[in-house]
């Protein structure tokens, strides 16, 4: 299974740009942009959000290295993505119906707290098993 940072990788190298310059597109230091991509530093959601809106992909994309299609999962991403979706306990529906969820000023959609609530759990597995 292809990590957060080899995916970040990836992408960073298709767009054939440097670790310079795409930490200057997300307003970080080389360095940060380094350990997100060594893995010895996780983004937190805000920066994912952004790195994901930077190379137009969607979190899933970003986190899990998938391409929108469950045929190109492989069996672990398959696994980690199921495993999350069953561990909601609260929905994002029951979320939106009890919380009024604001983010930079702007109530979140359902999309984005759906991405909130897998990124914490994708999180969490990743610190798990490390």
């Amino acid at each position: 299974m292809i990590t957060l940072g080899e995916q970040i990788k990836k992408l960073r190298k298709e767009r054939r740009l440097t670790q310079k310059q795409l930490a200057e597109h997300l307003k970080v230091d080389q360095s940060s942009v380094s350990y997100y991509e060594q893995d010895k530093k996780l983004p937190d959601i805000y920066m994912l959000n952004k790195i994901a809106d930077f190379f137009d992909v969607t979190l899933d994309t970003l986190v899990l290295a998938r391409n929108n299609t469950a045929s190109e999962f492989t069996q672990e991403q398959g696994r980690v993505l199921r495993e999350v979706d069953n561990d909601y306990k609260i929905t994002p529906d029951d979320l939106k119906k009890k919380f009024s969820l604001i983010v930079d000023g702007r109530p979140a959609t359902d999309e984005e707290i759906e991405d909130a609530i897998r990124y914490i759990a994708i999180q969490r597995r990743m610190k798990e098993e490390n």
